[in-house]
């Protein structure tokens, strides 16, 4: 039996790292960037207004800071796309809109509504309050040459909407991880059907699927494969060929009908761990064969949720180019509990956030079983304890959110 992180350390040097690949930019959302991305050109492009008003020369109109309204003569206009192209004399000013070019013989801008209604000629400034008030000014946001797009981020929307700014259209992305699904388990019929006495839904198939959608992976094929190993070892030999990974759900125990680890041997798997000293998910396996990873979840849908949370998850942004993270933030225990088992606990929390205070509170489900699919759905995450740990109430703790 190993530990957490032995186990971490071994399924890292064994997943296959993805090459980049490019891509249209519309078709990028939620992949990992592949490499820096460096602003062609500063932005803002050009200095710009920030309202919409007048663009004037601030010696002009100085005095309407001091409450003295001042009337400018209009010369003109700059509207977003279509800029003035004189130049201020003294005593002058252009309508301006927002987002348009702010000429260089301007320094202010003043809003319409600090302004007294314009005859169409000329317009009294009504207030004003400091030189450059206004002005976005060119490369305010970055300049030319600086990243603006780093490797490893998740490509949101945002992003597109920032690379399609800089006229970016194709982005190198990594590729996504190809993975099969194997779930056993003869006792287990589709969530949607009926069940007969000691039958139980199938929900690790459903749940993994979602999960690996959410994450970024490409989901190639998923098989229910009950407890009969030479259909097992059929499925994981022919999954090796196209998956970087493949993840099974039971049969990884002790059981005369676990035969997830024979299979995967007979199939040509060298295995790299069985068992990890925690709860839950202690039967967890690891293979290898070829650049094929498998990772052989337990049955127990706790299990297999809390495996795929601590290892899976944060192993597809690895396998992407992020670093191995789990996201955690820190709360304060409700109360105190102790860990006297032989292994390392992931108890679930759920997370309050008191008024006036700085830190959420933790408080432990009162039901942490295994079988208990509620125990991860109505949590926000859970907590490491390690073997003999013993936390006190209002201790800092952290805790893994899902």
């Amino acid at each position: 039996m190993i530990t957490i992180e032995q186990a971490t350390e071994i399924l890292k040097k064994n997943a296959a790292l993805k090459e980049a690949v490019e891509i249209d930019l519309m078709a990028s959302a939620d992949h990992i960037l592949a490499g820096d991305i460096e602003a062609p050109f500063d932005l803002p492009a050009f200095n710009n207004s920030a309202m919409d008003g007048y663009a004037v020369r601030w010696g002009d109109i100085e005095a309407a800071a001091g409450g003295l309204p001042v009337e400018v003569v209009l010369t003109g206009e700059s509207q977003a796309g279509f800029p003035f192209a004189g130049r201020l004399q003294r005593g002058q000013a252009i309508r301006i809109s927002t987002g348009a070019a702010v000429p260089d013989s301007a320094d202010a801008v003043v809003p319409v509504e600090d302004c007294a209604p314009a005859d169409g000629e000329r317009v009294t400034i009504l207030q004003a309050k400091k030189r450059h008030q206004h002005i976005r000014f060119k490369g305010e946001e970055f300049s030319k040459g600086m990243i603006v797009a780093k490797k490893g981020v998740r490509i949101t929307p945002a992003y597109v909407a920032l690379l399609a700014s800089i006229g970016i259209d194709r982005v190198r992305v990594a590729e996504r991880p190809a993975i099969s699904l194997c779930i056993t388990g003869s006792e287990l019929v589709d969530h949607n059907n009926a069940t007969a006495f000691g039958q139980v839904r199938n929900s690790n198939g459903p749940m993994l699927e979602s999960a690996l959608k959410r994450d970024g992976a490409r989901l190639l094929n998923s098989h229910h494969l009950g407890d009969d190993p030479e259909k097992i070892k059929n499925a994981l030999a022919s999954a090796a060929l196209l998956s970087d990974l493949i993840i099974s759900t039971g049969g990884v125990s002790v059981g005369h009908h676990d035969h997830v680890r024979s299979a995967a041997e007979a199939a040509g798997f060298e295995t790299l761990f069985w068992k990890i000293r925690q709860r839950p998910g202690k039967p967890m396996f690891a293979a290898r064969r070829g650049n094929c990873l498998l990772i052989g979840l337990p049955g127990n849908p706790v299990s297999a949720f809390m495996g795929y949370t601590h290892y899976i998850k944060p192993l597809l942004g690895y396998m992407q180019g992020r670093p191995f993270k789990r996201q955690t933030i820190v709360a304060r225990m409700a109360g105190g509990l102790i860990n006297r088992s032989e292994r390392v606990q992931l108890n679930r929390v759920v997370l309050e956030q008191k008024e006036g205070e700085l830190l959420p509170t933790a408080r432990l489900l009162s039901r942490q079983g295994s079988h208990m699919p509620t125990t991860v759905a109505h949590a926000d995450g859970y907590i490491r304890i390690k073997i003999n740990q013993q936390i006190e109430a209002g201790e800092q703790v952290a805790v893994f959110l899902f």
